[in-house]
């Protein structure tokens, strides 16, 4: 008396798209959330600033992030710009403000720069957010898209 059921989501069944998945997610998520917490932590541990201070002084990084997603849908939507090609550019232009980040000298004094930087790999994060999840519909096949929109969301809230 067993179970002839197969329960295991179509997602899991085809390689190429769970792979997709899981890498869209990884490299859509990972450079928001370690900028969030090394950013903050960078604010704390090496310019002495409060917690509270510390997530004040992010606030660059998250506007410019939510600026760049606004953004770039309004390219990709109405000036027809290729997807990938804003993906391409945001990639090359987030590793020049996360390098200016890792430039900063380890002093207590807050270089203003440091707020340009975020600002620069903010926005590229945004833009990269914001196409990589518009690109959904384009990265799997029809049967999946549901499976995949859901794990994109849930690992982006995590």
């Amino acid at each position: 008396m067993g179970w002839d059921v197969d329960v295991r989501p179509s997602l899991h069944s085809d390689t190429t798209s769970m792979l997709t998945a899981f890498s869209n997610a990884f490299f859509l998520d990972a450079p928001f959330n370690v900028a969030i917490f090394s950013i903050s932590q960078r604010f704390q541990i090496v310019n002495g600033t409060s917690s509270l201070g510390a997530e004040i002084r992010l606030l660059p990084f998250t506007c410019a992030t939510l600026i760049g997603s606004i953004i770039s849908s309004m390219i990709a939507g109405k000036a027809k710009v290729s997807p990938i090609y804003l993906v391409i550019a945001a990639s090359c232009l987030q590793m020049i403000g996360f390098s200016l980040l890792s430039t900063l000298s380890v002093v207590k004094h807050i270089s203003t720069a440091q707020y340009g930087y975020e600002v620069i790999a903010g926005f590229e994060v945004g833009i990269n957010i914001s196409t990589l999840v518009l690109m959904t519909p384009f990265s799997v096949p029809k049967r999946d898209q549901g499976m995949f929109t859901t794990h994109n969301t849930r690992f982006h809230s995590h």
